[in-house]
């Protein structure tokens, strides 16, 4: 593109854009296992890293005498970072309000120098490119684990527009995340509306309790199916959502991908019954399948509908349900005896009511969601070619 310059990362270090980056604390002994604490300084790993945010929430953290003995990975607000090894290609700038945090060896941060020359927000847009994670991924070595080391960083391409143009890509992808993020908020806080609802309503009432008239105590394996998922063929999954692969497949961890074919035409409450996330509830989407490392409770014969069971099942203590020694486990019979109290139907209908509409909103942003995430997926590669100039595109972000 005309007025737009092809240099190295190297180069940028040499003329004062960036400082030269360095790869958390490499070749020293990094906190692991007995040296986190509760609270601290937040020690930031490549799984830390997702969907261009840090997540400084639940990662572990470390004290502060601990960070100042090492010599490396300190990072601050404002900083791009990059992971290289093992999980690679993960981008985020970091905001944050601490004095600093730590990164582990997998984690490289690229801190600009010159602001008046190459803008942090546009880095970040760049870097998550399909033209530099292509790049990123063919420098990459390790027969095991793709890794990337601080000498090929330095060798990979930095493609700048003049400073005016960086600000203006970064304006406008920015306002596209940020409706994202506030749309990603405002379904957390509609949950929450749905959960605090749900105990003052039900939540005073504990197994044992003299009940209100015309409740009653169950079992879940009487009130609904407690069906084990079905197991799924990893060639017959695409991890693209198309329009032939348009079904997501739901495992234990969230959405594996995408299948041309459904189970359920309704939203199912999940349940990870298999591996390290035993335990965990999940909502699905219309339209989808549920992996076998995962139970559902089918509610089509029973009076309880989604939300009451989806609200019910995130109060619940499932870790107490779990076997397996190799490997931990729910199974069927486990659940089948868990005792429910069941309120009675003018009281179902009337809860219905009241956070039905709450997770028709949820389903409604999370659409919206999908839609602004598609959208930047197509402009970013467009901006960052030249091929779209800021100037031609309609400012819908606020749409």
């Amino acid at each position: 593109m005309k007025n737009w310059d092809q240099i190295t990362i190297r180069k940028a270090v040499e003329i004062g854009l960036l400082e030269k980056p360095l790869d958390g604390n490499h070749g020293e002994i990094h906190p692991k296992g007995d040296d986190f604490v509760d609270s601290g300084i937040p020690f930031i790993m490549a799984s830390d890293i997702k969907n261009g945010k840090v997540d400084l929430e639940n990662c572990s953290y470390i004290t502060n005498s601990q960070a100042q003995s090492l010599r490396k990975g300190f990072s601050i607000n404002g900083d791009v970072l990059l992971t290289h090894k093992a999980t690679l290609g993960e981008v985020a700038l970091l905001k944050t309000n601490y004095e600093f945090v730590m990164l582990t060896p997998q984690v490289t941060y690229y801190r600009v120098k010159d602001k008046e020359k190459l803008n942090n927000n546009f880095l970040k847009y760049y870097f998550e490119s399909n033209f530099f994670q292509k790049t990123l991924h063919n420098y990459a070595g390790g027969s095991t684990r793709a890794y990337i080391g601080i000498t090929k960083q330095l060798d990979l391409p930095l493609i700048l527009p003049p400073f005016p143009e960086q600000k203006a890509i970064a304006k406008v992808l920015t306002a596209f995340d940020d409706k994202n993020e506030l749309l990603q908020a405002q379904n957390k806080t509609l949950e929450t509306m749905a959960q605090t609802i749900f105990k003052e309503w039900f939540g005073k009432y504990q197994i044992g309790d003299e009940l209100p008239e015309g409740f009653m105590l169950d079992s879940l394996g009487k009130v609904v199916k407690i069906k084990q998922g079905k197991y799924v063929k990893s060639e017959k999954i695409s991890e693209i959502q198309n329009q032939e692969f348009k079904y997501p497949v739901y495992g234990g961890g969230g959405i594996r991908g995408y299948l041309q074919s459904y189970v359920y035409d309704t939203p199912q409450v999940i349940l990870t019954c298999r591996g390290n996330g035993c335990g965990l509830i999940q909502l699905s989407k219309n339209y989808s399948t549920i992996t076998n490392s995962c139970m559902t409770f089918e509610y089509d014969n029973s009076k309880l509908d989604f939300t009451f069971l989806y609200l019910f099942s995130k109060n619940i203590n499932f870790e107490i349900y779990t076997s397996g020694s190799a490997q931990p486990q729910i199974t069927v019979t486990n659940l089948e005896g868990l005792e429910i109290i069941i309120p009675n139907e003018i009281i179902l209908k009337k809860f219905k009511g009241l956070v039905e509409p709450l997770f028709e909103k949820i389903k409604k942003n999370y659409y919206q969601i999908k839609s602004l995430k598609k959208t930047i997926d197509t402009l970013l590669p467009k901006l960052m070619s030249g091929q779209v100039r800021v100037n031609n595109i309609k400012q819908t972000a606020d749409a």
